[in-house]
């Protein structure tokens, strides 16, 4: 995504971008995040047309803005990549510099002899610039991962 998402793209031109870059690669695009179908961990509420022996990701990545409005409204400033927000927003070109937060959601096939089509799942949700080069982050990048797994 860092190379795919640049200024003066529109979120539509991104998005057709990356879904062919992680299909290549043997991932599923989704519309939805899974983690929000209610009841939570009600797994067969989504089990159509899920691959429980693939990846899965879901993108939304939208604009950042801070003091303005109530944090609400933060994610519908300006232009965004995913499928989520108003579809307007998709055919907005990145304006240069335009800071975005990049968030994805992962969910990992996870083999389970207890229960069927469960997914680990992992979700991101970084600070950054889209530069005419790719992305940019306001930070350095996370090279750790925490598992945190609840005792029963």
């Amino acid at each position: 995504m860092m190379e795919t998402i640049k200024a003066g793209l529109t979120p539509r031109e991104i998005v057709k971008s990356y879904k062919t870059r992680f299909e290549k690669e043997g991932m599923i695009v989704r519309e939805e995040q899974l983690q929000l179908f209610n009841p939570r961990e009600d797994f067969s509420a989504y089990s159509t047309g899920y691959d429980a022996g693939k990846t899965h990701v879901a993108i939304d990545c939208h604009g950042m803005g801070k003091g303005a409005r109530w944090r609400k409204f933060e994610n519908y400033f300006g232009p965004r990549i995913g499928s989520n927000g108003p579809e307007w927003t998709w055919d907005i070109p990145l304006p240069p510099n335009h800071h975005l937060v990049l968030e994805y959601f992962v969910y990992m096939p996870w083999a389970s002899s207890e229960h069927a089509e469960q997914y680990l799942f992992f979700w991101d949700h970084e600070q950054a610039i889209a530069t005419d080069r790719g992305v940019e982050y306001l930070s350095g990048l996370k090279k750790e991962l925490y598992l945190i797994r609840q005792s029963q």
